[in-house]
């Protein structure tokens, strides 16, 4: 059995990556702060009924604090996640994105502790890495927070790996994400709002598949592996695709408002792939089946009333 903390341990990811843990017999604690950047309804929900059994700390991480000396591993996902809201609210994704990581990194050195896994986003290749693509505030913040983890890892030898996941959905997921957004729609019989033409591509990637990369590299990890990785799953698929397969797997029409003069590129693919056990792309969740995976917990709790306030 090993020790971890947990950071964000309530978010989307971050409850599905403490449960994998509990569920795998590990002693578990969690910090979050519990922030509204997209409600506090999920997060909530998330800490009371799928990781009751992990303590949470509500540590603001834009502070100092301190860690257990004990703990064998940081897994750390807490952000402001979003593009759009990032040009909204540029300095709070400084304060807990760029900030919350340098206090990790630094508590994490004074308690000696070594091995961090750190959750970035594929939104750092419009930061230059891919042609065509813009950068935002949100993007580049996380890019700053990947090269905060190469600096402490090549001065003060800390084992750090960076994971890049790509488009995320899945039970639990985050209400101002398409997937939710799309089955909240449905489940009410309106049109499924779409920004631009919906013929923008994206590679998504099943929650199940991010977790099970987070577990593969808190395995012992060859000190020459690579240290960023793109986490993502098999399948590229537009915007439109996605909406229908989930409308016909809930039964409606596939009826649609697409919000002309909102233009979205298409997201960035995987080149940095993660070769381990249970994260190779043949082993990863196929899109229709992760949809319907997702569509099924979404009808199960609104019908039981679960998801009061999550839109």
């Amino acid at each position: 059995m090993s020790k971890y903390l947990v950071t964000g341990a309530a978010g989307f990811i971050g409850s599905h990556v403490c449960r994998r843990l509990v569920d795998d017999g590990h002693d578990v604690t969690g910090i979050d702060n519990f922030n509204a950047s997209y409600g506090l309804a999920p997060a909530r929900w998330r800490a009371a009924n799928m990781i009751a059994a992990v303590p949470i700390g509500e540590e603001n991480l834009t502070y100092g604090f301190g860690i257990d000396p004990e703990i064998d591993a940081v897994i750390h996902l807490a952000a402001w996640a979003g593009t759009p809201r990032s040009f909204e609210e540029p300095h709070k994704y400084v304060c807990n994105n760029i900030t919350a990581t340098l206090n990790v990194l630094e508590a994490c050195r004074y308690a000696k502790i070594s091995r961090l896994v750190m959750i970035s986003s594929s939104s750092v290749y419009s930061c230059g890495e891919s042609e065509g693509s813009e950068p935002s505030p949100y993007a580049v913040t996380k890019q700053t927070c990947e090269q905060m983890c190469a600096a402490y890892r090549h001065k003060y030898g800390m084992d750090i790996v960076i994971l890049r996941p790509f488009t995320v959905y899945g039970p639990a997921g985050r209400p101002d994400m398409s997937v939710m957004r799309f089955l909240r729609a449905l489940a009410y019989g309106e049109p499924m709002q779409i920004d631009g033409d919906g013929s923008q591509t994206r590679q998504w990637t099943y929650v199940g598949d991010v977790v099970d990369a987070v577990l593969s590299v808190l395995k012992p990890y060859p000190s020459n592996a690579q240290r960023t990785i793109d986490v993502a799953g098999p399948e590229v698929a537009t915007v439109n695709t996605v909406a229908g397969i989930l409308a016909a797997h809930c039964g409606n029409e596939f009826h649609v408002s697409y919000k002309r003069g909102c233009f979205w590129p298409d997201g960035p693919t995987a080149t940095l792939n993660l070769i381990v056990p249970r994260a190779t792309r043949a082993d990863k969740m196929p899109l229709a089946e992760g949809l319907r995976k997702t569509a099924d917990w979404f009808r199960e709790h609104w019908e039981a009333g679960d998801l009061a306030g999550w839109f």
